[in-house]
């Protein structure tokens, strides 16, 4: 009986022979695979195509750059997001056709209008009428969470979204990571509480507007 060969070992994500090689493109080419089996799906590196990157030190310069950079990986994700949409769409062409673009938001004002807007999305809509009805929106969980007087941040309903209240207190510069598992951050987003958020959300979306079809109505109780 011949001699089973022993299977070659595919470079490993730290020191290789060359002395400058510390992670494996192995991950970049199943993000953007070089074979695919028939169901579209990348099929695992082999060794010649993980070689031809590190052998390659242009090559393999521009994938670390890729792989760190946060452009790209949108990039990757709206195109493997709207290749799986149009197949089931059974459609053709540019799929987001600039419905959807990012926009930086610079100062406090942009942040809250941009909190406003997302959290009033279903009143302006129609759908619901007030906030404790809008479904599915962090400011319903916030004022869950405040109706109930949770005594610990982390047993909330809101758990797991960031706190309205801004942390600027001395020395609280940059991140604050959360001491709970359930979220990120214990920062904060906009320097007021989360009960002045939840108010000034009620006036805003009693508030009629001409280009929007909903608003909470006017002889609704307020928050």
């Amino acid at each position: 009986m011949a001699k089973r060969k022993p299977s070659k070992q595919l470079p490993q994500a730290t020191g290789g022979p060359r002395g400058h090689c510390y992670f494996s493109p192995g991950p970049w080419l199943m993000i953007c695979p070089k074979r695919k089996d028939k169901s579209g799906n990348a099929l695992e590196p082999n060794e010649s195509e993980i070689e031809s990157i590190l052998s390659n030190p242009v090559a393999l310069k521009t994938v670390r750059l890729r792989l760190s950079d946060v452009s790209w990986w949108m990039r990757i994700l709206c195109q493997k997001i709207a290749i799986r949409a149009k197949k089931e769409d059974r459609e053709v062409g540019r799929f987001f056709q600039g419905r959807f673009k990012a926009v930086r938001l610079m100062d406090e004002e942009a942040i809250l209008a941009c909190s406003a807007y997302v959290d009033l999305n279903l009143i302006r809509a129609a759908i619901a009428q007030s906030i404790e009805t809008s479904k599915f929106t962090s400011a319903k969980l916030r004022f869950e969470a405040a109706k109930q007087q949770t005594p610990h941040p982390s047993t909330g309903p809101d758990s797991f979204l960031a706190p309205i209240m801004l942390d600027s207190t001395k020395g609280s510069e940059g991140p604050k990571p959360s001491r709970y598992k359930k979220r990120c951050s214990d920062k904060g987003v906009l320097p007021l509480s989360s009960l002045d958020y939840l108010q000034l959300l009620d006036l805003t979306a009693r508030m009629q507007r001409s280009d929007k079809r909903g608003s909470t109505p006017r002889d609704l109780p307020p928050l």
